[in-house]
């Protein structure tokens, strides 16, 4: 597996590759880097990738070099976490009235919510679309935004076929 340039010039390295699972895998990385194929969970500004750090999923904000994940009412960066990457994938509406879809795609589990899995959403804050981290029992999509973890009601999870 080579290096790009520009990862060697940011210091931005990846550093492990989890085997595929249905279709995703997570890639380890760090400081910005971002893996081809990358599953790109909103724009602000630029891209912004889907992370996670095992406890949280947020977004990956390559000209920043961290994963801001949702937390405890805050919005944390992390320069290591793990990079989304998928062959297939869609993005599914989710309501209150709705169970979650077959094939939504999650990673670890929120301390804060007893150990409950978390899965990949996005949801529009302030005209931005984010991605964030979606738990069953509290039915809205949690994303990381300018400092704050946002609650929002109306969102999308990732769906793998």
């Amino acid at each position: 597996m080579g290096l790009t340039l520009a990862a060697i010039a940011t210091g931005a390295v990846m550093t492990a590759i989890q085997p595929a699972v249905a279709g995703y895998r997570w890639v380890t990385a760090r400081n910005g880097y971002v893996p081809p194929r990358a599953v790109v969970g909103g724009f602000d500004g630029e891209n912004l990738y889907v992370c996670s750090i095992g406890v949280g999923i947020g977004k990956l904000v390559p000209k920043q070099k961290k994963c801001y994940v949702p937390y405890n009412g805050n919005e944390t960066g992390y320069s290591k976490y793990k990079v989304l990457v998928v062959d297939s994938f869609h993005w599914a509406p989710l309501t209150s009235d709705l169970d979650l879809p077959p094939g939504a795609i999650g990673d670890g589990t929120d301390g804060k919510k007893g150990g409950e899995r978390v899965y990949v959403c996005n949801a529009v804050v302030a005209g931005k679309s984010i991605p964030g981290k979606y738990t069953v029992s509290h039915n809205v999509c949690y994303v990381p935004y300018q400092g704050k973890e946002i609650e929002v009601k109306t969102f999308n999870v990732l769906i793998s076929p």
